[in-house]
């Protein structure tokens, strides 16, 4: 009973705080039952639909046996699927009597890094891999029988470091009737970089023998003398980086290019379908047939967040792989390509326009998606990637920045008035959002994705020390003089109260904000831009006249911290800012944020600080947004602006109304349903157990039995009301995507100044005057 105590005061606390938390806690626990259960044992004709397996698990290595697909994933556990459903074939618990385990720490097992093979009675074999040098040969049967370990083998005698930490992984394997070939990345002691090591593993007599050292990762047997390996020496600071399918010597270890690859992509997923090498880039499925020396495309994986490593195995006719975004996918091999392939810029690969893009290919069978990216920065950079073999149809941008208004104004992105919804829908947007990809009618881009970063000061401190609302700063220059106010009279008297959360370069984020601000308010008034205004010269002394004041502090703020003095309670946390509760937060937070989710929450006493560089002139917040254009080069133009049609009609509600002021109805939550069943599933489990419970228990029961409905009385059937986007709208007016190029370009003089500047090697007056010169040298060029 004193177990199901601590599980009461558990389901008190949660309900207390935060009523979402006791229905993320009841889903783990019962994900924890779950699990417990599979691990127990399961039934013969328990099976799950495809994807629905791995919503629990990470998938490694992939195998073809009996006609069957096998995978490897967390537990270890081994999964099956016979073409229709998956089945756990191999619980977690059949591994305990084989593996190692280290008790205190000096080794661990990575199963996501095992390599599964089939021996030639059908019987799985696993090669799993230990941090501190070992792999273990296990055999795995499939009708129940024990998991037996057959070899353990060390690749090296000590695989430590003097201090004891451990370094190999395992990259690749190939197996043979007589060897198992490894690859292990591990610390060369005699360089200042990893290699990975190719080692001939005796399958018979259990003995090692290193073969070579090499880039080489992933390899797979090719013929009685050779095996076929991936070769990447890019991260190496080589100076003739290759990505290629290289031939090895199974004796010697020397290789032979067979087959250069693209030098921007990442692969994985090797796998051979007969005599072929089949793998993947995360969006392609590529083959390189006999006699090895061309990549060919051969199908497209669904679109979904790039990641490097991607297991991949043929069964039949289709490729199958595992992405955690996608999930598992099958690629059938014969069927003919899309007739249009769109190349998208892969930074909206991941989140709401990344879901999107998933969803609109399932629509679109007929458009196949690769994610690619590219290191261009500045305008001639793009310009240059834009003529390329490598060109993208889509490219993202973030704003405010240099290239994304060159290109426009050079006629590089295509022009997406044509599309009446997309119009449509940026025209509803918040106007300071898109004045650079809306201009006179004429669209350029859709914004996809917006976000502030600001200060915020916590109103319930100020009352703690005996100010009020009042004293709530809406200048830059008086934020300087309630800083400098505190550092001075409040440090000392109120020591539980911090002045900033993480004060680091407190100098330059001053200086930073108000710079940006100066260019905001210019770019808002429709003034030329300038920064010889008495108020911002005002402002900047100011600063210039605290910096060793605010050196001092943080230098004693350093201090403290990494003395362990500083500690600031996570539960406190509220979007950056601190909550009410705190009664030892700081008065400033330099981490937060206008959203709809901050704005959404009654607690938190901590508001965003808006503030301005003239006295009585509209405030402004510093954004950002991300921005997708069509490069107007593309061949796939028409097909490109179809998806950003796309991306922009198919918005969700949330994303709708964080870029729109027209759309302010309620947010349902989805899982307002099920947050309530749960709620109410517990009531009724804590009722039914007081009724039996003994007397000094039933107290217990009560409370935890009121809280709970006092937080489903206060569950809500929206995740964001009315109210929160009214709010949260208020606050973005006075958010601004600034235009101003000045601190912006390579090499850039601007840039130096302000360095030479934070440096103390020039006074304000000098850096005012010379900024000036280089504003108007830049605004002469511009016309």
């Amino acid at each position: 009973m004193k177990h199901l105590s601590r599980f009461l005061c558990l389901l008190l606390m949660l309900a207390l705080l935060l009523p979402g938390a006791l229905a993320e806690a009841v889903e783990q626990t019962e994900q924890t039952e779950q699990t417990e259960q599979i691990d127990s044992g399961i039934e013969e004709d328990e099976v799950e639909k495809v994807g629905d397996i791995f919503d629990m698990y990470q998938v490694g290595s992939m195998v073809e046996a009996n006609g069957k697909l096998y995978t490897i994933s967390y537990g270890p556990t081994i999964c099956e699927f016979d073409g229709e459903n998956w089945r756990i074939a191999v619980v977690a618990s059949s591994f305990s009597d084989v593996l190692r385990f280290s008790e205190d720490g000096s080794f661990y097992s990575d199963e996501t890094s095992a390599v599964l093979s089939v021996d030639e009675d059908g019987t799985l074999l696993l090669l799993y891999p230990y941090s501190d040098g070992v792999i273990d040969l296990l055999r795995v049967p499939l009708d129940g029988s024990d998991v037996t370990r057959v070899h353990s083998f060390r690749l090296v005698e000590d695989s430590g470091d003097e201090d004891g930490s451990l370094y190999f992984s395992l990259q690749g394997a190939a197996l043979t009737s007589d060897y198992a070939y490894v690859t292990a990345y591990g610390m060369n002691p005699e360089a200042t970089y990893g290699l990975n090591q190719l080692f001939e593993l005796n399958l018979k007599d259990g003995s090692v023998r290193k073969v070579t050292e090499d880039y080489i990762g992933i390899i797979l047997p090719l013929d009685d003398t050779s095996l076929i390996g991936y070769y990447d020496n890019r991260y190496t600071g080589a100076d003739d980086p290759l990505t290629a399918l290289v031939r090895i010597n199974r004796q010697t270890g020397l290789t032979d290019t067979l087959c250069e690859m693209e030098s921007d992509s990442s692969f994985s997923g090797f796998t051979m379908s007969g005599t072929s090498v089949v793998f993947n880039d995360g969006s392609q499925v590529l083959r390189v047939a006999a006699p090895y020396d061309t990549v060919e495309t051969v199908g497209y994986l669904p679109p979904a967040y790039v990641y490097t490593n991607l297991s991949g195995c043929v069964s039949g006719n289709s490729y199958y792989t595992y992405n955690y975004d996608a999930g598992l996918t099958s690629v059938d091999l014969t069927a003919p390509l899309p007739a249009t392939v769109l190349r998208i810029d892969s930074s909206i690969s991941w989140g709401d326009a990344g879901e999107l893009v998933r969803q609109y290919a399932k629509e679109h069978p007929e458009v196949g998606i690769v994610y690619a990216s590219t290191t261009a920065a500045t305008a001639p950079d793009y310009t240059q990637h834009m003529q390329s073999g490598e060109a993208l149809d889509l490219y993202a941008f973030y704003l405010p920045g240099d290239a994304f208004a060159a290109l426009r104004n050079k006629g590089y992105l295509a022009e997406l008035s044509g599309s009446s919804d997309l119009l449509a829908a940026v025209s509803e947007m918040f106007p300071n959002l898109t004045k650079q990809v809306l201009v006179d009618g004429h669209l350029y881009a859709l914004p996809v994705e917006v976000s502030t970063s600001c200060w915020s000061i916590d109103t319930a401190v100020l009352e703690d020390v005996g100010l009020t609302a009042e004293d709530v700063p809406t200048t830059y220059l008086e934020l300087l003089n309630l800083i400098d106010e505190w550092i001075t009279s409040y440090v000392e008297d109120y020591p539980e109260h911090a002045l900033m959360d993480y004060p680091y370069s407190l100098s330059m984020q001053l200086f930073s904000q108000i710079m940006l601000a100066q260019i905001a308010e210019c770019e808002a008034d429709g003034r030329t831009l300038t920064f010889t205004d008495a108020d911002f010269i005002a402002t900047l002394n100011k600063l210039d006249s605290m910096r060793e004041k605010l050196q001092a502090y943080e230098n004693q703020w350093n201090d403290d911290n990494n003395s362990g003095n500083v500690v600031y309670s996570s539960n406190t946390m509220i979007g950056g800012s601190y909550d009410a509760s705190s009664s030892e937060g700081p008065l400033l937070s330099s981490y937060a944020s206008i959203d709809i989710h901050y704005a959404s929450n009654p607690e938190s006493t901590a508001v965003p600080l808006m503030l301005s560089i003239q006295p009585n002139h509209d405030s402004s917040v510093i954004g950002n947004i991300r921005v997708m254009a069509v490069n107007r080069s593309s061949k796939n133009a028409d097909a490109a602006m179809n998806l950003l049609t796309y991306l922009a009609v198919n918005r969700s509600d949330y994303q709708k109304s964080l870029l729109s002021p027209a759309y302010t109805d309620n947010i349902e939550d989805s899982f307002y349903e099920e947050n309530k069943a749960n709620h109410e599933s517990y009531i009724d489990e804590l009722t039914k157990a007081m009724a039996t419970a003994d007397d000094s228990e039933k107290r217990d029961y009560q409370e935890a039995i009121q809280n709970l409905t006092d937080a489903l009385t206060r569950l809500s059937p929206y995740q964001y009301t009315t109210e929160d986007i009214l709010l949260y709208d208020s606050q973005m007016e006075n958010v601004r995507i600034i235009e101003s190029t000045v601190f912006y370009g390579d090499d850039n003089e601007a840039s130096t100044l302000v360095n030479r500047y934070m440096d103390g090697n020039i006074t304000v007056d000098q850096f005012v005057r010379e900024l000036t010169r280089i504003v108007q040298m830049m605004i002469m060029e511009n016309s």
